[in-house]
């Protein structure tokens, strides 16, 4: 004996769910390039590097280049929430007076000391 089955029809609140869950997964996406866009500088290193999307001489060079000589950092790390610099000049400072400066790439210890216009620990 065959079967026949009837094709199910969706209830209308399942049609109803998926347009929601949708609107949801949009909105969030949205709100986050929101969210980005209001990110000051420092906010937007901060969270590249806890990604994993820079390291960590990355972001001292680009920190720099965000005190010092702004056309040079990177677009997408131009925050347009203000900041104050204070503690970012504070953090340059001690980053190019540590041992651990002279580890650093040469690509990287030669920008920061040509921006910086100082001679470093490191010789």
């Amino acid at each position: 004996m065959e079967s026949t089955s009837i094709p199910k029809q969706r209830s209308p609140f399942a049609r109803l769910f998926q347009l929601l869950l949708l609107a949801v997964i949009f909105l969030s996406i949205s709100l986050e390039s929101s969210e980005l866009k209001k990110m000051s500088t420092p906010e937007l290193l901060s969270r590249a590097l806890g990604r994993g999307e820079i390291t960590e001489e990355q972001f001292t060079l680009y920190l720099t280049y965000a005190a010092y000589e702004w056309e040079s950092l990177p677009t997408q790390f131009r925050g347009q929430g203000g900041w104050c610099g204070t503690w970012a000049i504070m953090y340059i400072s001690q980053a190019t007076h540590d041992v651990s400066f002279c580890s650093m790439s040469p690509f990287i210890r030669s920008e920061m000391t040509r921006i910086l216009g100082v001679d470093t620990i490191c010789k």
